[in-house]
């Protein structure tokens, strides 16, 4: 068993298009499962934002840390870090990578006993753990209502969409991390 959960928050836990206060279905089932662990929040939104809709799912205080936007590192300065990523990072996009080396290090905990569970690929979740040696989950993006083309087309490639009437279930974790 994984001794640190790391998970995204939008369009992981709670919807990518819509702020309603709605989790993903076994998300406490799941926590409750892995309560062993320690369960930390890594997004690159604001933490006003984020505290908000964590008040609004009543997920506050559900976590023992929250990580936002002030955690992430900018992607240029690991491209310099390491050559065999420059290529890789560069043709996947610019943007921000989550910090996760910087969770492990501040609950002591090996990355190689770190998991990280987030609903895009080739965008910032993936690179993130790709690059910091983390295992990565991928699952698909939560939402009310499948994008429009237009978004589609946008993340085609690293978003996996999922009928809103029938979400991915954290349940499906359970036991497997």
């Amino acid at each position: 068993m994984r001794r640190l959960i790391i998970l995204d928050l939008y369009g992981t836990i709670v919807k990518a298009d819509k702020r309603d206060g709605v989790v993903r279905p076994g998300l406490q089932e799941f926590l409750d499962y892995y309560s062993d662990s320690k369960k930390v929040i890594f997004t690159d939104g604001d933490i006003e934002t984020v505290e908000a809709d964590l008040r609004l799912t009543g997920l506050t205080g559900k976590f023992d840390r929250i990580y936002d936007q002030r955690h992430c590192i900018a992607e240029v300065a690991y491209h310099m870090q390491n050559e065999k990523f420059r290529k890789i990072l560069t043709s996947r996009g610019r943007g921000d990578i989550k910090n996760l080396e910087q969770a492990c290090k501040d609950f002591s905990i090996p990355k190689s006993d770190a998991v990280f569970i987030g609903d895009n690929f080739y965008g910032r979740d993936c690179k993130s753990a790709e690059f910091h040696g983390v295992r990565f989950i991928r699952v698909p993006q939560y939402r009310t209502n499948l994008p429009d083309l237009d978004e589609r087309d946008k993340t085609e490639g690293y978003v996996e969409y999922e009928d809103p009437t029938s979400p991915f279930s954290f349940m499906s974790l359970i036991g497997k991390i």
